[in-house]
């Protein structure tokens, strides 16, 4: 049996729904990662990438890729960047994820609050965008001055966010068709340049990989000693079962079936073992709700659909000492 109705406040109007899926299902019913990177060859993100032009697989590989996962998030590649198709609720949501992380990290690396003055408030610091999608995330922290790497296993996806970057983001924004196992690897190459990054973002992507201890290892090898982890994904309870996959994909049909698997919905606590196992110490954790009338994501303390984990990275010195 569901737990009450302590998710519903009429009163306040507060709805935590999952990003992709049952989120569509409430705005219904209220209006009626190439197998390695070659990183020689990387190209300018001006330019229109032809597949044709490329030999590298459609899919990148990794321990962590779900192949059957990456052939449903195919098809709706081209569709990244259309408010109204089937990712409208991570254009919602998209504000208030770059303002978190904006947050988090301004307070992480004592810097002045964003204002009005500080046009560009994460200037300098580098953050990885892994599952970067069409670029959406990406580009919102371009905007607040950050370098941002994005990288994808589909090269669908890659091209998509390439295509729609625009000309004034272009230098701060770096998108690469490879996977977070391929990256690391690449790091501890002796003749790599690569160094890991400031902060390391994986927003609902966890939910759709293969392995997640083994994602959450390889995200803490790409990440500074002291540097910050973000990852948001949805629990595993009744309520997001009956929003998510029973909703919206069964009822409703806003959502394609398949597109979610309640088995991969991580628990808090799990999570949490986790990030402790490779490192990380959870700083903060917010559930994220959905108001359905004003069409917008808020921060909440209920974690039972939607959550985000901001951790920091106590990895000893010794750990990881061959990489840079």
């Amino acid at each position: 049996m569901l737990r009450s109705t302590q998710w519903l406040r009429p009163h306040t109007h507060l709805f935590p729904f999952p990003t992709m899926a049952a989120a569509m299902m409430m705005s219904s019913a209220s209006s009626a990662f190439t197998s390695s990177f070659d990183f020689s060859s990387k190209r300018n993100n001006n330019t229109t990438n032809d597949d044709s032009s490329s030999n590298a697989p459609d899919v990148a590989s990794g321990e962590s890729v779900d192949r059957d996962e990456a052939s449903r998030f195919r098809r709706s590649s081209h569709q990244w960047w259309d408010p109204r198709g089937p990712y409208r609720f991570l254009h919602l949501m998209n504000l208030l994820r770059a303002r978190y992380i904006q947050d988090c990290l301004l307070e992480h690396f004592d810097r002045p609050a964003a204002s009005a003055s500080t046009p560009a408030p994460l200037h300098g610091l580098r953050l990885l965008d892994v599952g970067c999608g069409g670029g959406l995330l990406s580009e919102g922290l371009a905007k607040l001055g950050a370098q941002v790497t994005g990288i994808d296993m589909l090269k669908d996806n890659i091209h998509t966010a390439q295509r729609h970057l625009p000309a004034h983001l272009a230098p701060r924004v770096t998108y690469l068709h490879t996977t977070a196992e391929d990256l690391s690897l690449e790091l501890g190459r002796p003749s790599s340049t690569l160094t890991r990054f400031d902060a390391v973002c994986a927003l609902e992507v966890i939910e759709h990989v293969a392995s997640p201890p083994t994602f959450i290892k390889t995200c803490s090898e790409l990440v500074h000693d002291n540097g910050a982890f973000f990852v948001s994904t949805l629990n595993q309870t009744p309520l997001s079962y009956a929003l998510a996959i029973f909703g919206a994909e069964y009822i409703l049909g806003e959502v394609p079936m398949g597109t979610h698997t309640y088995d991969k919905f991580v628990k808090p606590e799990v999570l949490r073992d986790f990030l402790h196992q490779n490192w990380f110490e959870v700083k903060r954790s917010s559930g994220l709700c959905f108001h359905p009338l004003e069409q917008k994501w808020t921060l909440t303390a209920n974690h039972d659909v939607n959550y985000i984990f901001y951790a920091v990275c106590s990895r000893p010195a010794q750990v990881l000492s061959d990489k840079k």
